[in-house]
């Protein structure tokens, strides 16, 4: 390094060792800044390397703690809740019938519903029914056009017991329409028009004239039946028609069909009537009673012919060809006393001692038939 100074001043072993130890201090304190630069920056991305991993975990936990809170509000849903209640409010004085879900289902649904679903015997039917005890939260699947849908399983489950509208009386007719109407109203989702028209179209069926006419209500019954059933399918088909007005067309059609089905049955019951009767005569009496063994086959009560045996044959004939009501038939067997024998009987009568009808089994006086011999 000496050797190698180019100075005016010639270089000695001390400056040498003085201008050695600048160079180190300088490349020393150079390199002990970059050091602690580098350190500084480690620091620096440390720290934020540590707020986010920190800002992670805090927004984690902010997420666990909002689901488990969630999680927890559905439980506190799912609990069974009792309101409070009034202690100065009495229970009311009546109770409104409640029909079945089903039935209500179908009329929030706009759907036709058979009205005994809302006559007394169906509300108490629905009352005693074990679907009460089926909980709201057990639903099930049901199809709505191209939707699937969840109900309540006690909304979707009909009746087995129910009855047609035309297997109703009259009275529950009128009953039944008025419960209907009136959950038609509280359901809130029935066009006014159309609820309106549906009560017109009973009220033109109280008044109808037929009402007075025998098995007038019968039909007017199954008319009630046809014509809502149809009512519903034409609105389905948006063809619905003004069911307010009475078609006399079709119901004189259904009144001849009532009628029929009337005489059909009363005839089935005076059949029915008429084979009983038959089969109870011809099985239980004999047609002709025997002659006692101490009688000689020339005795005037040797052969009798039961006026029992004259009664049922002639119930048969009557009953084969008019099939009258038996209560209408009154037979009356009048045998008069046979006329004088043309011929004494041998002596040998005089004898026998007189038989009384009774013995052969006949439940009436009359005269048995003389055989001449």
């Amino acid at each position: 390094m000496i050797d190698a100074h180019l100075g005016a001043i010639p270089l000695t072993h001390e400056g040498a060792t003085q201008h050695l130890k600048e160079t180190w201090a300088r490349e020393n304190n150079s390199k002990i800044a970059a050091w602690n630069a580098q350190l500084e920056q480690d620091r620096v991305e440390q720290e934020e390397q540590d707020r986010l991993t920190q800002e992670e975990e805090d927004a984690c936990q902010v997420q666990c703690e909002k689901e488990a809170e969630e999680q927890r509000k559905e439980v506190e849903k799912k609990k069974p809740k009792m309101n409070t209640f009034d202690p100065n409010r009495l229970i009311p004085t009546w109770i409104e019938p409640i029909p079945a879900p089903y039935a209500i289902n179908k009329i929030n649904n706009l759907e036709y519903i058979e009205l005994d679903y809302f006559t007394v015997k169906g509300c108490r039917e629905a009352n005693a029914d074990t679907s009460k005890s089926i909980s709201q939260d057990t639903l099930a699947f049901t199809q709505l056009e191209d939707t699937i849908a969840i109900h309540p399983l006690a909304a979707l489950r009909p009746s087995r017991t129910i009855r047609n509208d035309e297997d109703l009386s009259w009275e529950e007719m009128l009953q039944a329409k008025n419960t209907m109407l009136h959950f038609m109203a509280k359901s809130a989702v029935w066009l006014t028009a159309n609820a309106e028209s549906l009560a017109a179209f009973f009220v033109a069926l109280e008044l109808h004239p037929r009402v007075l006419q025998i098995n007038g209500k019968k039909a007017l019954l199954l008319y009630q039946s046809w014509a809502r059933r149809e009512w519903f399918d034409a609105l389905k088909r948006d063809k619905g028609f003004n069911i307010e007005q009475i078609g006399e067309d079709l119901l004189q059609t259904l009144a001849e069909e009532v009628n029929e089905r009337v005489r059909d049955k009363e005839f089935d019951q005076v059949r029915s009537l008429a084979n009983l009767n038959t089969e109870c005569a011809l099985t239980s009496l004999p047609f002709f009673s025997s002659p006692p063994h101490n009688l000689p086959l020339h005795s005037p009560t040797a052969y009798t012919l039961p006026c029992h045996f004259l009664y049922s044959l002639f119930t048969i004939c009557f009953h084969a060809t008019c099939y009258l009501p038996l209560a209408i038939c009154h037979c009356h067997l009048l045998l008069t006393p046979p006329p004088p024998s043309p011929m004494p009987f041998p002596s040998t009568t005089s004898s026998v001692p007189k038989v009384s009808p009774h013995c052969y089994g006949i439940p009436w006086e009359v005269h048995p038939l003389q055989v001449v011999p």
